[in-house]
Order: C-alpha cells, then sequence, then structure tokens
C-alpha cells in the first residue's frame, strides 16, 4: 500500500485477486491426462447480517521464522460499506435479472436486502510480533457514540474516523452490522417499521438475530421515563432484559 495506505475496497479487491499456484500444487487434467498448474480464485458468495473482516498485518518472508507487522493505513468507511461488487452471489442474482430484462422476461425478484454496512466495532493490535497490546473500539446501541475499550477502562472516544477514534494503521479486525439491523441511535428504522410492523401491535416486533431495544408502534411500547429515569428493553445474551438509566438508577446501561 504504501505511505499512501490502501483503502477498504481494494483490500476486497485483493482478496479476489487470482492466484496461479506454482508446479508443486500441479493438478491432474482429466481431459489433458497430465498435469496442470492451476489458478486459485477465492470469492464471497453471500455476506451475513453482522460481517467480520480479519485484515492482514503479519506477513511471513518466504524462508523466514519472524513476522513483520504490517502498519498500512487502511481508510474504514464508518457508514455505507457497500459489499455488493465483492459479493459474487448478489453479482450474479443481477446479472440474471438484467439479462431478464433485456429479453423481455420478468425479473429475478428478491434479491435480497441492499449490501450496505455501517462500522459497529473495531479491534486494534498496536506493537509488533515480539510484544503487543490489543484495544477495542466499540458503538453504543443506546446513544450511537463511540467508546474506547482498553484492558479495565472504558472512555469515551474522539478523534478521526468520523469520531470513532480508531486508528488505521491499528485496526486489525472490523465488524460491519448491515444497515437493516442498525439501531435507532444510530440512525436506523425502528424494528416494528423494519420488519412490517407486528399483528395487534401491543407487543411490539422482537428479531432474535436484531440487536437493540424492543420496538412496538409508539414509545410507550419499548420505554418510560419518570423522575428516577429511564426504563427500557434491551437485547442481551438471546433473551430481552429491562435495564433503567438515568438519574437514580443503580446501573447505567
Amino acid at each position: 500500500g504504501g505511505e499512501g495506505g490502501l483503502t477498504l475496497d481494494a483490500c476486497l479487491e485483493l482478496f479476489r485477486v487470482s492466484e496461479k499456484l506454482g508446479p508443486e500444487d500441479a493438478w491432474y487434467c482429466p481431459c489433458c491426462k497430465a498435469m496442470k498448474e492451476a489458478t486459485k480464485t477465492l470469492e464471497l458468495w453471500d455476506v451475513p447480517p453482522l460481517l467480520c473482516l480479519h485484515l492482514k498485518r503479519f506477513s511471513l518472508d518466504e524462508g523466514s521464522f519472524w513476522a513483520d507487522k504490517l502498519e498500512t493505513p487502511v481508510a474504514l468507511p464508518v457508514q455505507s460499506l457497500d459489499m455488493t461488487p465483492h459479493v459474487l452471489g448478489r453479482r450474479a442474482t443481477r446479472a440474471t435479472a438484467e439479462g431478464a430484462a433485456k429479453g423481455g422476461e420478468a425479473g429475478a425478484g428478491g434479491a435480497g436486502p441492499p449490501l450496505t454496512y455501517t462500522l459497529c466495532a473495531v479491534s486494534n493490535h498496536f506493537g509488533g510480533t515480539g510484544g503487543g497490546h490489543y484495544t477495542a473500539h466499540a458503538r453504543s446501541e443506546l446513544d450511537g457514540l463511540w467508546c474506547e475499550l482498553d484492558d479495565a477502562h472504558v472512555s469515551r472516544a474522539s478523534g478521526g474516523l468520523e469520531g470513532s477514534g480508531v486508528d488505521p494503521s491499528a485496526a486489525y479486525v472490523l465488524f460491519y452490522l448491515r444497515d437493516d439491523f442498525k439501531p435507532e441511535a444510530w440512525g436506523g428504522r425502528p424494528r416494528a417499521q423494519a420488519e412490517g410492523g407486528s399483528e395487534g401491535g401491543s407487543e411490539g416486533s422482537r428479531s432474535d438475530t436484531g440487536a437493540g431495544h424492543r420496538a412496538g408502534p409508539s414509545s410507550e411500547d419499548s420505554s418510560k421515563s419518570d423522575e428516577n429515569g429511564s426504563e427500557t428493553e434491551v437485547w442481551r445474551d438471546g433473551r430481552w432484559e429491562s435495564a433503567r438509566y438515568g438519574p437514580g438508577s443503580e446501573s447505567s446501561v
């Protein structure tokens, strides 16, 4: 990447570059009846709602037993990471739909939700292979603010990359949340609205795969406030739990 660094899109494109294997990795071609050098290509067919990207921060030179730490800055999109160009299954679906449209046929529906993602957490590595230190940055689902986690110390983050405080040369493992799962505090739609509402509307709508507050047709369904603070329901460890935060609360969320 050089001094100018890389973009995350460039890293994803490099992941898909074809690699010609050497003679020691030759394979037997049943048509030619001979050993042939092969070409290997890695592709993503689909991506999950919570996307984990592991950047290559260590490089082992051929013939060496010692890895070098790579500190190339990688520009991370905090909002609107579009994975569509990097997902083979989505590209194939789009090509099929475009071909059907040109032929006057009905398009292939059900292409799935837009593959745009928002950064929600980062694991950082500082130091080298002989010794280093891990920290993390994570975004609160309650207020959308970023926090820095350094061992037992947690503080509000500040600085670059849109206030996340993430160092582009130390970011190691990235966690992205698909935009249709974003909490309301991050600009996402209320869960009931995102899922088309719920029958009856009294209990609200829950999603076992989504994170955040329990949503309903009105704010009274999901939270209530008084002089002692606010009470809400938070999705935690696979279930909904009541939580109180603000003045008079014994613990904060």
